[in-house]
């Protein structure tokens, strides 16, 4: 729950990025830990829960927090698999925005302080405008994405459903395809490696002791504050 459930709202919560003051050794960031605590089984593994992958969610889940949005026909695969509308909600956030997680494949950019920026960017249009480009998931190209949607809306879909049973479906609405393009609209495509991914290593390393061990929270609280705060300014100095 704190690896992908809660990520976006504790970095937004307890950090101020800005300046690098931190919160996590108040009483609202102990509190929070806690309420977790009481709603998850307490323990942390890295591996993805089986029923993800398979889509055997039993029924009285209501909520599936790993989705994966691969292309314009997530909605009526799910609402054809679940047998009832899909809502994407995307993760709770600290100011209450939707926020979906975008993953990017073959990021490019160009330095900034870069003298041969012409040149990069002539590498950037010759690499986008490939006419015979594949594409694992969705392309970036706007136009190349609305071919794939038309092909799919004019094509059969299979559908795997839970009895094991498989049916072929070519029923894409526009609104299912209004929602598709908002939660692009909506992905934070903000990498989660880095100093985000250690900052909740740190929250789990540390908080996990207390459920663990007779470890007070506060007491980890206060060591998740310290190691975190240094960690943000020394990020915020070498960016300025």
């Amino acid at each position: 729950m704190i690896r992908y459930f809660f990520q976006d709202y504790i970095l937004g919560q307890y950090i101020d990025w800005k300046s690098g003051e931190c919160s996590f050794d108040g009483e609202e960031f102990v509190a929070f830990i806690k309420w977790v605590a009481e709603h998850s089984d307490g323990v942390d593994s890295e591996e993805t829960p089986v029923e993800m992958l398979l889509g055997t969610m039993p029924e009285e889940r209501l909520l599936d927090i790993m989705a994966t949005v691969f292309g314009a026909d997530f909605y009526m695969l799910n609402k054809t698999y679940f047998g009832e509308e899909v809502t994407t909600v995307g993760y709770p956030t600290a100011g209450g925005e939707v926020s979906h997680h975008g993953t990017l494949i073959n990021q490019l950019g160009i330095v900034a302080a870069s003298d041969k920026k012409e040149g990069a960017w002539q590498f950037i249009e010759s690499f986008l405008s490939r006419e015979n480009g594949r594409y694992i998931f969705m392309p970036a190209r706007q136009d190349r994405l609305e071919e794939e949607i038309a092909k799919k809306a004019e094509s059969k879909i299979p559908v795997y459903l839970p009895d094991g049973s498989r049916e072929d479906f070519s029923a894409i609405t526009e609104e299912e395809i209004e929602k598709f393009y908002a939660i692009i609209d909506e992905a934070d495509f903000t990498s989660r490696n880095g100093i985000r991914e250690e900052i909740i290593n740190i929250v789990v390393e540390e908080m996990s002791l207390c459920l663990s061990s007779d470890k007070p929270y506060e007491e980890a609280a206060a060591i998740v504050q310290n190691r975190v705060k240094n960690m943000v300014q020394e990020e915020i100095s070498s960016i300025q």
